[in-house]
């Protein structure tokens, strides 16, 4: 199965906990605040999100298309605790109460080779890549490589979401360990709810089970090109 559930509650943020959540904006020439989305470092050049985070399709466009890395901010370890993930933007669509954290300059913006961001299937292979320029400093999540199946399922279901906030998309599926370097990533969210402040408090979210062998071996085969790198210069 390419597809987890899991119960998203809306719960106070431990601040510092989930240092390798990513946060996505989309900021293209002449407009801000489009969108945003969520994001895990699972190398500290490589970040781990969802396939439909990499397109966008305005109106009238007749297929998805791709967008370009100057489309795109990031920020590396961050959190808000605001109650809404647009409050206060800064002139890049940027919240000013999402704070700390780092930004990471991106080169490259990939998606599972069987999603199809128009085939109407939410969550199938619905995972995306995007690399940095440069190393972050934070620490990286490890993946799930276990069975894609009953296994992974079962470890679902002791997991939760992270959350770069008290509102706003849920993060990644974690089984949380008992510090940021024992954690381990489950699934990436697909679709939930956007916000804890206008939903019940306990919601199913979806994620793309990143332990699923075509969905898993991809993902390595990225991490395999990039390889060791070094933290000296690091954001």
């Amino acid at each position: 199965m390419t597809c987890l559930t899991a119960v998203y509650e809306c719960a106070q943020l431990q601040v510092g906990r989930w240092p390798y959540n990513v946060r996505i904006n989309f900021t293209r020439p002449g407009q801000v605040k489009l969108n945003w989305c969520s994001g895990a470092l699972i190398h500290p050049q490589l970040v781990l999100t969802a396939g439909h985070c990499t397109f966008f399709k305005n109106p009238g466009m007749p297929a998805s298309q791709k967008y370009s890395p100057r489309d795109l901010t990031m920020r590396i370890g961050g959190y808000n605790i605001s109650l809404s993930p647009y409050d206060d933007a800064d002139d890049e669509g940027v919240s000013t109460e999402f704070v700390d954290g780092s930004r990471g300059d991106i080169v490259q913006l990939m998606a599972h080779p069987q999603y199809n961001p128009d085939s109407g299937k939410l969550g199938e292979y619905d995972v995306g890549l995007v690399q940095l320029k440069k190393p972050a400093c934070h620490t990286p999540v490890q993946i799930n490589t276990g069975n894609a199946g009953s296994a992974a399922a079962n470890q679902a279901a002791s997991a939760r979401p992270s959350k770069q906030g008290t509102s706003g998309i849920p993060g990644p599926l974690i089984l949380q360990g008992a510090s940021p370097d024992q954690d381990t990533l489950l699934g990436t969210v697909s679709f939930g709810p956007p916000q804890c402040n206008k939903r019940p408090p306990r919601l199913y979210s979806a994620y793309v089970n990143v332990a699923y062998p075509a969905i898993q071996s991809w993902i390595q085969t990225q991490l395999d090109k990039l390889g060791p790198v070094s933290t000296e210069d690091c954001y």
